[in-house]
Parts: structure tokens; C-alpha cells; sequence
């Protein structure tokens, strides 16, 4: 039972942190918005989930490892893997 309420309350602040309502910047680039979610949508599932799980929504690498029923070091290992796929289209782009 007190796994569940830490995981309901762990998707509660996910969703409250990814739903928040956030200003924009002074200075935003919808096309690359729209080109770096288009990347991220290409990767394949097994590192997507990780991946957004991680940096959009927060939670730490074990946190993600319980949610996605996987090793620690597998997640780490897609998280890098991710990464190096995104790099690659995105170049040594500044911002």
C-alpha cells in the first residue's frame, strides 16, 4: 500500500510540474520546438520513454527504473544512447 501512494504521489507531481502553467520566454524558436519533439517522437520507445520520463518529467534515474519495471543501468545506458542519437541531428547547436 505505501508503494502505492509514493507512486501516486511521484505521478502527481510529474503531472503537476509538466501541466504547470509557464510563461513564455522573451525569445523562442517554435520551429525548433516543433523539430526537437519531432526528434524525440523518432527515437524508438525503449529509450523515448526513459528519456522524457527523465528530463521532462523529473524523476531520477531509480525513480524511472521502478516506473518502466527495468535496471537501473539499462536506464542509464538508454539515456546515453538517447542522447547520442539526438546530438547527432541537432549538431553543437547553442541553447
Amino acid at each position: 500500500m505505501r508503494d502505492h501512494w509514493r507512486k501516486a504521489e511521484r505521478e502527481r507531481r510529474a503531472f503537476g510540474s509538466v501541466t504547470a502553467g509557464t510563461t513564455a520566454g522573451p525569445l523562442t524558436f517554435p520551429v525548433q520546438d516543433v523539430e526537437v519533439r519531432s526528434l524525440i517522437g523518432s527515437l524508438p520507445p525503449r529509450l523515448r520513454n526513459p528519456f522524457l520520463l527523465r528530463y521532462y518529467g523529473g524523476f531520477g534515474i531509480q525513480e524511472v527504473a521502478e516506473l518502466l519495471h527495468r535496471p537501473a543501468g539499462t536506464i542509464k545506458y538508454d539515456l546515453f544512447e538517447a542522447r547520442a542519437k539526438l546530438k547527432k541531428p541537432l549538431g553543437d547547436r547553442d541553447g
